[in-house]
């Protein structure tokens, strides 16, 4: 009896090591595309578009090469093609994170590519706490020094990265300009636009699809619940304390002065009391 329970532990427990070695392969490829981006940064909207445009699938970084199975089960996931367009090919077009940090900093980033989706840190930091905190007005200290610290941990990867071999898109400008970002990235990652007229020309439909695959896919669960009831408002903190909004600011100048100077500091509240 001991000796069977040990060989079901050891079982198990070779499975598990298996599949994290299996997410770990995918950055021992060339020329692999990673998606790292920030939650609520638009990352579903800019992968479904240049799905669509493709017409290859999305797969997930935890997923690994396991996704290359015709049979994994991941391939019924909904995000693994939100618009449900017909595919023409089973090599995934990137793969996405949210919090592989420590993972993606493993990848051998002079041969992958890496795309970096976020978003000004202000309206992310009010986004969140207007959801779990709607009573508000504005969040304290504590909740905005916990935001950020995993906020610029991203950061901390794209900015090691290879710089030949990294894209950084900021949601403001996706939102205002997509096409010609969406061109930009496909060119970045060596990709035909074999399909783009037929994404312009049904952007709406498609567009509306995505949305509609996204709230689905958390229909159940309280992390879509900021995906329901149409689409959101861009700026969160318009009647945002303008006190908290500058300490925001002065916390990423201290904690991280580089990447302040980089790419955040074109977001930097008024200097006016």
């Amino acid at each position: 009896m001991i000796r069977y329970f040990f060989f079901l532990l050891c079982f198990h427990f070779s499975i598990y090591a298996s599949e994290v070695a299996n997410c770990k392969d995918v950055g021992k490829n060339e020329s692999v595309t990673f998606f790292l981006s920030t939650t609520k940064s638009g990352s579903n909207l800019i992968t479904g578009c240049l799905s669509a445009i493709t017409r290859k699938p999305i797969s997930w970084f935890t997923w690994g090469d396991s996704i290359l199975d015709p049979a994994s089960k991941h391939r019924e996931h909904i995000s693994y093609n939100r618009i449900g367009l017909p595919l023409i090919s089973d090599m995934p077009l990137l793969y996405r994170t949210h919090y592989e940090f420590d993972e993606l900093m493993q990848v051998p980033s002079q041969h992958n590519k890496l795309i970096f989706a976020t978003r000004n840190p202000k309206e992310l930091i009010y986004r969140k706490f207007l959801i779990l905190a709607s009573s508000s007005e504005n969040p304290d200290p504590n909740f905005i020094i916990e935001f950020l610290d995993k906020y610029l941990k991203a950061f901390d990867v794209f900015d090691s990265w290879f710089p030949e071999t990294r894209f950084i898109v900021f949601y403001e400008d996706f939102i205002f300009d997509d096409d010609a970002i969406l061109l930009r990235l496909l060119q970045f990652m060596d990709e035909t636009p074999e399909f783009l007229d037929d994404f312009l020309e049904h952007k709406k439909e498609y567009l509306s699809r995505l949305l509609e695959s996204y709230k689905n896919q958390h229909t159940n669960n309280s992390g879509g619940a900021s995906s329901r009831g149409g689409p959101k408002p861009i700026y969160y903190t318009l009647n945002a304390s303008q006190d908290i909004l500058r300490y925001i600011d002065e916390y990423i100048q201290w904690k991280a002065p580089q990447i302040w100077e980089k790419y955040l500091k074109r977001f930097q509240s008024s200097l006016e009391p």
